[in-house]
């Protein structure tokens, strides 16, 4: 793949201590290189005075982390003084810097940045003062260009953005040179107002708070400017530039008083969330509002409130929100009343206009109920971004169409990494695929959605991953490519060392699967299949794999940095892999109680082992660097009932049975895969229920298998008789009356080469004794060792299906007039996904659009045939263009397809939720396919489809979580 090489190419020339950024900073000598600093002499940072507030205090933080790399801090000065050091850095912004404006006059490059946003470039210059034979220069097109800049130079002499939030430690060099030929322009960015929303901050975030900064006099906790302070260093230091506060328990403008003029100095722009408008707290006005926040019953005392927050806004950067929403969080009434919001908006862009504030960033938010006035004709003046949202949970409800992009304002999207609300909250750990991200921020910026990108990241941790991830994207949309290996390798080099880089990127992106198939607060018991394709047991073996590997980096890193790899990396795994195994042991404890096991008392025990564990967890987490970050892992998890998080921890439904009294049934008892799921099945002619496993073929992806348990109140012996072609994992053994041992899964297979016939069905005898009495159990085991003809391709049949997981359908590609095809990996329910290049943003034909041709081979003749194709959740980003794809097999004409159909009004689609659940959109298709060698062909129409899995089904798949395993190919 073309498009897919260049990418990779260039993550592979990135800076590693510095993301995404051009190398300035080397640790070594080398011809034409200038020495900075080293652990006997400190670099002497230049800045003048008239420069802003900001830009100086970030050079007294450079000055800081060079100390912490080389043990002697540097020094700032003020005036153009003579000094002695070899290692002088000057820096300071276009038109507030005088000497930095005379170097780049003499440069001859003040033009290459002059008037951009937020760009900075970095030079050697040579005798730029009396006595300095040359210095870097670091000069900004603006107050954050030369803040950036600064900080990309603390970013890489290894000094990482998160050496607070997430408590990296900074690897010590004896010297720190520049590189030769230090020429870099960085910016403007690609996003213009690049941030986060810190949301749903309790019990976590409020609680840490309280634990460090303490309480107000009202009760709530101290999120007070020494707080913020760090927020906004970590954002300067990620090229961000955008905070919306913690709104549910706080007043930013009115907890400290210190807190908006600390943000303007550090250089953030200050916004508020999409319900509250004019840089007002919701909070204020349920301490001090006078009546109910209602324009239509009580405008004249909200109108004065609204414009006491833009006064006090007025002398801090600050991004107003302009209309209203209703009280908490709801809808303003329960029509869409176009008229009164207009009117809304018309007052305060009044107010901005009276108080001489007309130039200010404003932006609409079109979230939930207000996208619905959008599409029922309201609209607001064009200098207004239109800032539009995501369905909170990651999949963009709207963006600009050629309608839309004729407006100065812009567009924007408010997005989410974090949520209360339908169908659950997911507050706990990190859920966030990055994949999913990054397709997302490109179709938004392909589609003009650039003047804002600000994601809701509740309590901030522990999402330092995503986060981290979509800054770099928003800063430089182009740097990184749809395969997150890249980044999460130079993030991992950054936090950790080259040496486990690559493992723990690939451990992270593993991670990113395991815990994108569905997020945590949505798994229940049943879930994953305990029944069908050996689910459970697979998601579990697959988490527990993960686990394994994680625990060896774990001792491998650093022991000054294993604090850091507890919070990013592995407490998410452990956390997550004994989360699950609690789940589905959960379940089967259920269906084996159902089914009078002994062994369903084992489970039991063991789930309350898990939760037990969990609270272990979630203790050491909190207990970390001696209680750093104590509560931050308080949010619960476990005994969701409703969307709203559960108050206090439970576990899932625990059944025990008696083995003090014999079953009604027997001594031992066998379940086949893919028998009923619950109540007991005892083979005994009277309830007629014979236990036939599905068939098998040489092309079946998986052993079949059978489990063997004891419902005795005495120790039971077994035996398996089988014909000598059968093969069995275990053929006898001993089940005690309790503990894990009283069942046993006894896997079952085919040697082919012994079979004296093609295809048949063969029998498995479980004879159980106990006290002399044998119980005997039938199991049939269909088989069909037809094979496919010679010169056979593609997707085999098997089990009366067909599932493709798209990791080839990049070579199976018949591009024409359009980009290639990118292929995500790691992308939710399976490792890949396939969609369109996000520049192939326009509706494309069956005439223009590329070709998927996929061939695959079928055995069953089957009146009902399907072809079912599972996406991503993505959404109509264009109603006038809602996403299609077409599909035909062999010679068929194609059939298009729309897979969200829009709700009115703004309103979710059918299905919506179910989607999100399970992180897919199911498209199903009735096609009659004849046994033989077809093709099937797939075209995706819209750059918004994301292609996750393919099912074939000639009436064999069954209902699971993941949907049915992948098929054996033929190359």
């Amino acid at each position: 793949m073309r498009t897919f090489g260049i990418l990779l190419l260039l993550a592979r020339t990135i800076s590693v201590l510095g993301l995404g950024q051009t190398p300035v900073i080397a640790f070594e000598p080398s011809s034409g290189s200038l020495r900075l600093a080293d652990s006997s002499t400190p670099v002497q940072i230049l800045v003048e005075e008239s420069d802003w507030k900001g830009v100086i205090r970030t050079a007294n933080d450079l000055a800081h982390d060079f100390g912490r790399v080389t043990g002697l801090n540097g020094t700032v000065l003020h005036s153009n003084a003579t000094t002695k050091s070899p290692g002088v850095i000057i820096a300071g912004t276009i038109g507030k810097s005088a000497l930095v404006d005379r170097l780049l006059f003499t440069l001859n490059t003040t033009t290459a940045i002059r008037g951009q946003w937020e760009t900075y470039l970095t030079t050697i210059v040579q005798s730029p003062l009396p006595g300095i034979p040359s210095a870097l220069l670091i000069a900004g097109s603006d107050k954050r260009g030369t803040i950036f800049g600064l900080y990309s130079i603390s970013e890489q002499i290894g000094v990482s953005p998160w050496h607070f939030w997430a408590d990296v430690p900074t690897k010590r060099h004896s010297a720190i040179y520049t590189v030769p030929r230090t020429n870099t322009i960085n910016g403007p960015p690609s996003i213009k107002y690049r941030g986060i929303f810190l949301n749903d901050e309790a019990p976590a975030l409020s609680g840490w708070v309280r634990a460090k900064y303490g309480t107000l006099p009202n009760g709530a906790a101290a999120m007070n400017a020494d707080f913020y302070a760090t927020i906004f260093e970590l954002l300067l230091r990620l090229r961000a530039n955008l905070l919306y506060p913690a709104m549910w328990d706080g007043q930013f403008a009115v907890d400290d008083k210190r807190s908006q003029a600390r943000a303007d100095e550090y250089g953030i722009v200050m916004g508020t969330s999409h319900t509250e408008p004019m840089a007002r707290s919701t909070k204020e006005w349920n301490v001090r509002g006078a009546g109910a926040w209602n324009w239509k019953s009580n405008r004249a005392r909200v109108e004065p409130f609204l414009k006491e927050g833009a006064e006090r806004a007025k002398p801090y950067e600050t991004l107003f929100t302009i209309g209203m929403r209703g009280s908490h969080d709801t809808p303003m009434s329960a029509d869409v009343e176009t008229s009164v919001l207009e009117e809304i908006v018309a007052s305060e862009r009044a107010i901005l206009k009276d108080l001489n504030m007309t130039g200010v960033p404003q932006s609409w938010c079109l979230y939930k109920e207000v996208q619905g006035y959008y599409e029922a004709g309201m609209r607001v003046p064009d200098d207004v971004v239109l800032l539009w949202a995501d369905d909170n949970w990651g999949n963009i409800r709207r963006l600009p169409n050629a309608k839309d992009n004729n407006r100065t304002g812009g567009a924007g999207v408010y997005y989410h990494f974090d949520y209360v609300g339908d169908p659950r909250n997911y507050k706990w750990i990190n859920t966030v695929i990055l994949q999913k991200t990054w397709h997302q921020i490109h179709l938004a910026h392909a589609k003009n959605a650039r003047d804002i990108w600000v994601v809701n990241v509740g309590d901030l941790k522990p999402l330092e991953i995503p986060i981290n991830h979509v800054l770099d994207m928003a800063y430089d949309i182009n740097r990184w490519e749809a395969d997150p290996v890249p980044w999460l390798t130079a993030w991992a080099d950054r936090e950790f060392g080259t040496d486990e880089a690559k493992d723990i990127a690939r451990i992270a992106a593993r991670f990113s699967v395991l815990a994108g198939q569905r997020k945590f607060e949505l798994v229940e018991p049943d879930t994953w299949s305990v029944s069908h394709y050996d689910e459970a047991d697979r998601v579990m073996a697959s988490w527990k794999e993960l686990v394994d590997e994680s625990s060896e980096v774990y001792k491998s890193v650093q022991e000054s940095a294993k604090a850091t790899y507890f919070q990013t990396i592995h407490h998410p795994i452990v956390a997550g892999e004994n989360f699950h195994k609690t789940m589905i042991l959960a379940g089967k404890n259920r269906l084996h109680a159902l089914q009078g096991r002994n062994y369903a008392n084992w489970l039991a025990d063991e789930v309350r082992k898990a939760f037990g564990r969990d609270h272990i967890l979630s203790k050491q987490y909190n207990e970390l660097l001696n209680g750093k970050w104590s509560h931050m892992m308080d949010q619960t998890h476990f005994g969701y009932s409703s969307w709203q998080q559960p108050m206090r921890q439970y576990t899932p439904p625990l059944h025990y049975v008696q083995t003090l009294e014999p079953g009604l049934n027997g001594n031992i008892r066998v379940m086949a895969e893919g028998s009923p799921a619950v109540g007991p099945m005892p083979d005994d002619g009277a309830n007629n229920d014979p236990k036939i496993l599905p068939q098998l073929s040489p092309y079946s992806q998986s052993r079949r298998w059978i489990e063997v348990f004891s419902t005795a109140i005495a120790d039971v012996s077994y035996e398996i008789k089988a014909e000598p072609f059968v093969k069995l994992s275990e053929r006898s053994g001993e089940l005690p009356v309790n503990g894990e041992g009283s069942s046993v899964k006894v896997f079952v297979d085919i040697d082919w080469s012994k079979l004296s016939k093609t295809s048949g069905n063969t029998t498995i005898t479980i004879i159980g004794t106990v006290d002399g009495k044998n119980d005997t159990t039938t199991v049939h085991l269909p088989y069909n060792s037809a094979q496919a003809p010679s010169g056979t391709k593609g997707a085999i049949e098997a089990d009366g299906y067909i599932s493709y997981e798209p990791w080839k359908l990049p070579e199976l590609l018949q591009a024409k007039d359009v980009e290639e095809a990118a292929s995500p990996r790691y992308l939710g329910i399976s490792e890949y996904g396939v969609t369109l290049a996000p520049s192939a943003i326009s509706t494309l034909t069956e005439k223009s659009a590329p070709i998927l041709s996929i061939p695959f081979f079928s055995f069953t003749t089957y009146s009902n045939s399907s072809i079912t194709v599972y996406f991503a959740p993505s959404l109509n980003t264009d109603p006038d263009n809602p996403m299609a794809y077409t599909v035909a097999v062999d010679g068929q004409t194609p059939k298009r397809v729309q897979i969200v159909k829009d709700g009115v009004k703004g309103d979710l689609p059918a299905g919506w939720d179910k989607a999100v659940t399970m992180e897919r959109w199911e498209s199903k298709n009735m096609i009659p396919i004849q046994p033989g060698q077809h093709t099937l062909k797939l075209q995706l129409l819209d750059a918004g489809l994301v292609l996750k899995k393919i099912v074939v089904d000639f009436g064999g798949v069954k209902s699971t979580g993941l949907g049915p395993p992948e098929s054996k190919w033929i190359a």
